[in-house]
């Protein structure tokens, strides 16, 4: 089993400390849920999770209660063979007989993945919203790669372990995102029917506005942030133009009452802003 005691070339005593203060600030409910998987996962397979680590809006600062999914990686000495991935699909199904919610969402690669281009591991096995996957885990990407670089929290393994993150990598597979699925998600949305409808929920705008927002910075500065962050970002970043609608979103994502603007116009503003934002990415150089 690796060590936890490799922490940013720091003495082992500053680590443990970091790892302590870390993991108080996880909220109650994260530990709890992260913790019994960890107790099953353990008793289902001995010794194979070496590594655990929450990414996403935990690791980011932006865990909002009520809203947010759990995400994980978890990381294995050598890949997990079928029947072991049989047991983990049993771990989690048990887990969420416990937890309903939140989600507890990710994927499982090896260490050898991590110091690897995550597009190549395409075999990731993952679990998401009460699905589990035998290959194909999409959290295995770049975005993912530099949090874990960078911000994720160590509930098992190394404090930081060693991640391949390329620059440019980072910054074409998001890209990629943009013109691929969120260029095809407004297309869908801009519809009067069916899928089109949903746009005019406070959840849409929210998903859409802070989706867009989070891969442009990324695009941008080759870095990571949260859905809030990335609203905030949007403020300084775009023209007035488009304060109002990522006002809206924020206020969404922070729980509070947006200010009042006809769910129609919003709607429209939304989805304006979304493709503003694609066109305004592909011009970045």
């Amino acid at each position: 089993m690796i060590a936890a005691s490799i922490c940013c070339n720091k003495p082992l005593e500053f680590c443990l400390l970091h790892r302590a203060l870390t993991v108080s600030m996880i909220p109650v409910q994260v530990h709890t849920v992260a913790s019994r998987y960890l107790e099953l996962a353990d008793r289902a397979l001995p010794q194979r999770i070496e590594g655990l680590y929450l990414v996403g809006s935990i690791a980011l600062n932006d865990y909002q209660p009520g809203k947010s999914d759990i995400d994980f990686v978890a990381v294995t000495g050598t890949a997990l063979l079928r029947r072991e991935l049989d047991q983990m699909k049993a771990v989690h199904q048990a887990l969420h007989r416990e937890f309903r919610r939140p989600w507890f969402s990710g994927v499982y690669v090896t260490w050898a993945d991590l110091l690897r281009s995550p597009l190549l591991a395409e075999n990731a096995a993952f679990h998401y919203e009460g699905q589990f996957g035998y290959e194909g885990g999409f959290e295995a990407n770049p975005s993912v790669w530099t949090v874990m670089q960078n911000y994720a929290i160590a509930l098992r393994g190394m404090e930081r372990p060693p991640v391949r993150c390329d620059l440019a990598e980072t910054r074409q597979w998001n890209l990629d995102n943009l013109n691929a699925y969120w260029r095809q998600w407004a297309s869908h949305n801009k519809l009067f029917f069916g899928r089109g409808l949903m746009m005019l929920a406070d959840r849409s705008v929210e998903w859409g506005v802070c989706g867009v927002a989070r891969l442009h910075f990324t695009i941008a500065t080759g870095n990571v942030i949260s859905k809030t962050g990335a609203c905030e970002y949007a403020m300084e970043r775009f023209p007035e133009q488009w304060r109002q609608i990522v006002a809206q979103a924020l206020s969404i994502r922070r729980g509070h009452k947006p200010a009042r603007i006809g769910r129609m116009r919003r709607r429209q503003e939304a989805l304006r802003f979304i493709d503003f934002v694609i066109r305004d990415a592909n011009s970045i150089r």
